[in-house]
């Protein structure tokens, strides 16, 4: 099992909830083709559908 199912089987068991870290989430968010816009504080993920 690669480290990225690692990651994605411990996010989706819901065990791990207080050790996944924000770098974690975004990794696998990225790796699911979503990209990552900042504004100020806040952390805005975008996936364009069928494009």
């Amino acid at each position: 099992m690669s480290k990225f199912e690692k990651l994605l089987f411990k996010l989706l068991s819901g065990n791990g909830d207080k050790n996944f870290s924000f770098a974690d989430l975004v990794r696998i968010l990225e790796t699911f083709g979503f990209s990552n816009r900042i504004k100020g504080g806040h952390h805005i993920f975008l996936q364009r559908w069928g494009a």
